[in-house]
């Protein structure tokens, strides 16, 4: 059963019931002469004729796609040429009403045969595939789907920055707010491949980039962004986040660390292999990858190789000097960031073996620029009683795999 919405007069709006067996009956479609006398009876003083011309063009739009396009054209074009009369402003306030309530109702239709995979009107529906790209074509994205056309019907019209403009401020968000996170990710990964694609250097490119930035930014802190720890929609929020990432420019760090906290392991993987297999990429890109890559599931062998692998690169990632006396400034190599992890994948605290001012990190394990130490002396220990320090079982792990002191 369908509503359909009939102005009377000066009253309100009224609710009549129409069988949508009704709205497609086969008696022949309407040309368009009897499309506009219709549209002429709805600024009728006659309050029957206007509610007949009402249904008579509700009906006849809701016979298929093509009469629903034919009637809408009609109606907007009559609606564009309408002048100041009593009797023009009553259509045209009819025309206005007539058009959303078409637009509702064919989107409410095509929204349930979608949700249930029956054959639909794609044309209704905006970037679907694009969506189901990042998700995937299955039942619960498609009603997911359905859920952020309902609540952001713009989206099906194009995606633009208005569209973007037009939605609530991220910031409002709550965090169990699945459907607004799934709306906003997507529209932003568009945005960003749009910005990628066409390479432009406009106002409009530097807007997206900022509302990016923006999005980085919540994303990146702890306590904010979609909860994904329970609830059946947790792989669907993880593929948006990720494909948000894909195109949204921002650095291997971030990215590394949203990815983990989301739990975009392809992405991590894919990331990681890409940084610890090139030598030429730079020390702070290595030890974050490094750090990433020791944190999450993953294949623990090729994990242990590259820490064999970097424990003699001296190249140095970070530099800060300590508010503590002695103030000297204290120097992070990528072998330091490997002998802490090696430490710490067999079992042992960093902190008892030379790393003291070692402060944790809730994705990365530790923080990179508390691994480095203040002189030469102060490295020379650490990386030498690393094989004093391992004994038995982890020992025989580590043969082959971390040096021996006489190596050093």
């Amino acid at each position: 059963m369908m509503t359909l919405m009939i102005h009377g007069g000066a009253e309100n709006l009224h609710a009549q019931t129409v069988n949508f067996a009704e709205a497609t009956h086969a008696t022949g479609k309407a040309d368009e002469l009897q499309l506009v006398q219709w549209i002429d009876q709805l600024g009728s003083e006659s309050y029957v004729r206007r509610k007949n011309a009402y249904r008579c063009l509700f009906v006849e739009a809701m016979r298929d796609f093509e009469s629903l396009q034919r009637v809408r054209g009609t109606l907007e074009g009559y609606e564009a040429d309408s002048t100041q009369t009593v009797s023009d402003l009553e259509r045209s306030r009819s025309v206005d009403w007539l058009l959303k309530e078409l637009q509702q109702e064919w989107l409410d239709i095509n929204l349930q045969a979608f949700k249930t995979q029956r054959p639909f009107k794609e044309t209704l529906l905006g970037p679907w595939p694009e969506f189901a790209q990042a998700v995937g074509d299955r039942f619960r994205t498609r009603q997911l789907y359905a859920q952020v056309i309902k609540r952001y019907p713009q989206i099906i019209q194009g995606i633009d920055l208005e569209l973007l403009d037009s939605m609530e401020d991220v910031d409002r968000l709550r965090r169990d707010d699945t459907v607004g996170w799934a709306g906003h990710l997507f529209v932003q990964a568009q945005l960003n491949r749009q910005i990628r694609i066409e390479r432009r250097v406009s106002v409009g490119a530097d807007r997206g980039r900022q509302v990016a930035s923006k999005m980085t930014a919540i994303l990146h802190c702890n306590g904010s962004g979609p909860n994904v720890e329970s609830g059946l929609m947790e792989p669907v929020i993880t593929d948006l986040v990720q494909a948000f990432l894909i195109d949204a420019g921002v650095d291997l760090r971030e990215r590394l660390v949203i990815a983990s906290r989301f739990g975009c392991h392809d992405l991590v993987q894919r990331d990681c292999l890409s940084v610890l297999n090139d030598p030429t990429q730079s020390p702070a890109r290595i030890v974050n990858a490094l750090l990433i890559a020791s944190a999450v599931d993953g294949d623990d062998q090729q994990v242990d190789r590259w820490l064999g692998r970097f424990l003699s690169d001296s190249r140095v990632s970070h530099a800060w000097r300590s508010s503590l006396r002695p103030e000297a400034p204290r120097r992070t190599q990528i072998r330091d960031v490997a002998l802490a992890l090696a430490m710490h994948r067999s079992g042992l605290d960093p902190r008892e073996h030379g790393f003291k001012l070692l402060v944790s990190d809730p994705v990365l394990i530790f923080r990179p620029y508390s691994l480095g130490f203040d002189s030469e002396q102060s490295r020379r220990q650490a990386h030498s009683g690393w094989q004093l320090a391992v004994s038995g079982k982890v020992a025989s792990q580590a043969v082959g795999i971390y040096p021996s002191a006489a190596e050093k």
